[in-house]
């Protein structure tokens, strides 16, 4: 039932409740929505109209953190979880980037055109949004003090973001670039028009509090409806193809995949679309194994390494109906 009038729905909201093809979606966000506590009361209002997607990504990280078996205090209206597992209890603030009003966000073009915007102006959207966050404090809230502190961001800030944006991310928290002979070397800045930003977020006054970013590219619809017909969601006549690119851990190699989606076959989880960079400044670490199945990357000798369960990791990827 719309919390509004029609003309103010997002867009999205519109099509996931309409569409034919996106009924496994919606059927797993039904079922996800009757043990999710609403705790601010805005979640329904906030999911119908601009914050779509910031409540789509809180709804994912819902499901990631059910699947990893943490045990959810959902008691607290700040910080978005308070959860357990193996004796380890976390707090983690989730925060997305967004559109800015009156700016189209870029489309590059070339691989040449996402390494320019990956240098510059992508690290300057993250550290935005991430160092708004750090002024927040939340560590100091009697709920969250004493316990390792993450926050949870995703990139919603234009069409087609998602396919490029995410490996920034970690040269900005770590103060790293990547050259062609595979060494890290440190970053002192961004800067992109009149804008410039220190690099290595993990490195700003405050951030030691934080012990991780979780990040993934993968909180969308198409990710729901997926997610959804495996599960046994929705119109079984329903064909969706999965077309990417991956990573393989054991060689670092980047190469081609395509899967196909089908009822029951779980080749894809919550977990699959989950990185953790892992603070070397954190005054209280997160072990690597805490979160099973999601690609950790930390820093030892100055440089970055992944760790996972999983030797393939999804890198970026487009959902076409068959």
């Amino acid at each position: 039932m719309p919390a509004v009038p029609p003309e103010k729905l997002h867009p999205n909201f519109v099509h996931l409740s309409t569409s034919p093809n996106f009924s496994p979606a919606r059927g797993l966000i039904r079922e996800l929505s009757f043990a999710f506590k609403d705790r601010d009361g805005n979640y329904r209002k906030d999911f119908q109209t601009t914050g779509f997607d910031g409540r789509l990504w809180e709804l994912y990280l819902y499901g990631y953190f059910y699947e990893q078996k943490f045990l959810i205090d959902d008691s607290q209206a700040v910080p978005d979880f308070l959860g357990e597992k193996g004796g380890i209890r976390i707090a983690v603030e989730a925060v997305t980037v967004n559109p800015t009003p009156g700016v189209t966000a870029p489309q590059p073009q070339s691989k040449v055109e996402e390494f320019a915007l990956s240098a510059a102006y992508m690290p300057i959207k993250w550290g935005s949004v991430l160092t708004s966050k750090l002024a927040k404090k939340y560590w100091e809230k009697p709920q969250v003090a004493g316990l390792p502190l993450a926050f949870a961001i995703h990139d919603f800030h234009g069409p087609g973001t998602l396919l490029w944006s995410l490996h920034s991310l970690s040269d900005y928290l770590f103060g790293l670039r990547n050259q062609e002979d595979g060494q890290d070397v440190p970053v002192e800045s961004h800067t992109h028009g009149a804008k410039v930003i220190p690099s290595g977020f993990f490195q700003l006054p405050g951030a030691e509090n934080i012990s991780a970013v979780i990040a993934s590219n993968e909180a969308t619809l198409p990710k729901f409806n997926r997610m959804g017909q495996i599960a046994g969601f929705g119109d079984p006549a329903i064909r969706m193809k999965r077309i990417g690119a991956q990573l393989d851990l054991a060689t670092m190699a980047v190469t081609g995949f395509e899967t196909t989606t089908q009822r029951g076959v779980a080749n894809e989880s919550w977990s699959t679309g989950i990185w953790v960079f892992h603070n070397p400044h954190a005054r209280l670490p997160i072990p690597y194994d805490l979160f099973d199945g999601s690609l950790n990357v930390f820093l030892r000798g100055g440089e970055r390494h992944s760790l996972s369960t999983r030797q393939v990791h999804v890198l970026r990827s487009v959902t076409k109906f068959n």
